[in-house]
């Protein structure tokens, strides 16, 4: 009596704990992906720590240091860093946060921008990344935004959507931006109530594109941005 009490006693604890995990994984299987296991936030405005972390984990050998500290205005806090390859300056990053809502605006020192700010005494390198920089640099920017499902969600989108964007032809020469660009484009969505986009340039006389400037908004209340994710819907 005392073995067969013993034993329906084990019985019962299996029966408990499958129940258990069964259970467990339930509740682990309708918390949203988002939610689960989505990227951290980084801390806004963004700090040298943050973009350097965010750099060797997307494979970009660049440098930071720091262009300027700007004073909080109301509710407006702003940081603002230029970025360099070895020596020279390559472009900036600026993020802002205002009101809790993120914003990030990465620009490189493309043709234009190296000739305007050639003027200065200060080195700087042409650098409108390439092709083969794409997938870092949207990662890069994917690990500084934060809240994503996947250091490669971003780039999953662009990548497939990319080429059928439509290709523009501009002029931009005047005294301060030459060369011109044969071409510019932009690519844009909306992922994970984030406005995103991204412009893309060739220069005269070049079969290859290259990135011009990136921008991450998660307002989406501002009114171009409601204009345009009008448009994405």
């Amino acid at each position: 009596m005392f073995l067969y009490f013993k034993l329906n006693t084990n019985a019962i604890k299996s029966l408990l704990l499958s129940v258990a995990i069964v259970f467990l994984a339930f509740i682990t299987a309708c918390i949203p992906y988002s939610q689960a296991d989505s990227l951290p936030v980084p801390t806004f405005p963004l700090s040298e720590v943050e973009i350097v972390n965010a750099l060797n984990e997307s494979g970009l050998l660049w440098t930071v240091g720091e262009l300027r500290e700007e004073p909080v205005v109301g509710n407006v806090q702003v940081s603002n860093f230029r970025l360099y390859k070895d020596t020279a300056m390559i472009g900036y990053i600026r993020s802002t946060l205002i009101d809790e809502e993120r914003s990030i605006h990465i620009a490189f020192l493309n043709y234009s921008r190296g000739a305007l700010l050639g003027r200065y005494e200060m080195p700087i390198a042409i650098y409108t990344p390439s092709k083969e920089y794409w997938e870092n640099i949207i990662v890069f920017i994917t690990l500084l935004f934060g809240g994503f499902d996947s250091s490669h969600q971003i780039f999953h989108h662009f990548s497939n959507e990319i080429d059928t964007v439509t290709r523009y032809s501009t002029d931009y020469s005047s005294e301060y931006f030459a060369p011109r660009f044969d071409e510019h484009a932009w690519w844009e969505r909306l992922i994970n109530g984030v406005y995103l986009r991204i412009w893309i340039v060739r220069p005269v006389n070049r079969q290859n594109e290259y990135f011009s400037d990136i921008l991450m908004i998660s307002d989406t209340s501002l009114d171009w941005v409601v204009d345009r994710v009008t448009l994405l819907e």
